[in-house]
């Protein structure tokens, strides 16, 4: 069970605006964890995405772009790291000092690391976009789009009002889904688009479940525009929490005090 609560005026008290916890019990009912579900999210997130990737964008992309320097975004480049060779992060958000850490930090790490002074610079530089903010309004263009860009969007919460990318990006990508129930009732990504009648259905493609099995393609040729649709499930939590229980179990059983 996923507890979440979804307080909004937390940002004036300098805390997150949402705060969950996963209690995980076993088949007959017996409590077996409680486990942070912010530090879920960060990692599941970023897994889904760095299967996205692997799955979508070109085998030589190089570049990676964040758009958004929050919570999610060091794992993001620590799970993409692990799919494609990244040889450069470029960084912006609308809170400047932010992105300037992030990137010294990635830095510190020997990943070289710079900043952007706009979101537009950030596309225009990458092979890979992650957007990562909890926007209501596109913070990423079609128009900025080149052949052969792979486009994460992760950020944007589950509502049909919110989006981080403009019909325009939906209108010229392959458009991959994690959920289509999902995208299709709670994804502002894909709803408003299809409300304007930029797109209708028959342009979103599968779920990236079909591609990883081999029931349908992802990239078709190097000179395509691919957008995974991120909304997250119940799944992914459970998954990740099973992981987190089974490695706990498997540790040596501590000694007394």
């Amino acid at each position: 069970m996923k507890f979440l609560a979804d307080i909004p005026s937390n940002r004036d008290r300098a805390l997150p605006a949402q705060r969950s916890m996963i209690i995980v019990s076993s088949l007959h009912g017996t409590p077996l964890a409680l486990i942070d579900g912010a530090a879920v999210t960060r990692i599941r997130t970023a897994a889904a995405t760095a299967v996205a990737t692997d799955a979508l964008a070109r085998p030589d992309a190089r570049v990676l772009g964040l758009i958004g320097a929050g919570a999610l975004a060091e794992g993001h480049v620590e799970a993409l790291m692990l799919v494609r060779p990244i040889s450069r992060v470029v960084v912006w958000s609308r809170t400047t000092e932010r992105a300037r850490s992030l990137a010294a930090t990635l830095s510190d790490r020997g990943i070289p690391a710079t900043t952007a002074a706009s979101a537009r610079e950030v596309v225009g530089q990458a092979d890979i976009v992650c957007t990562l903010t909890p926007s209501r309004e596109p913070v990423l263009e079609g128009a900025w789009l080149h052949p052969g860009h792979h486009v994460n969007a992760v950020g944007a919460p589950p509502r049909a009002d919110h989006r981080e990318v403009d019909s325009e990006a939906v209108r010229r990508s392959r458009v991959i889904l994690d959920t289509r129930s999902a995208a299709l009732a709670e994804s502002g990504d894909v709803l408003i688009p299809l409300r304007e009648g930029s797109i209708d259905e028959s342009h979103l493609g599968p779920e990236l479940g079909e591609v990883l099995v081999g029931a349908a393609p992802g990239r078709r040729d190097p000179e395509e525009i691919t957008l995974f649709n991120s909304l997250g499930s119940g799944l992914q939590d459970l998954a990740l929490a099973a992981l987190l229980v089974s490695a706990h179990s498997a540790q040596p059983a501590q000694a007394g005090p």
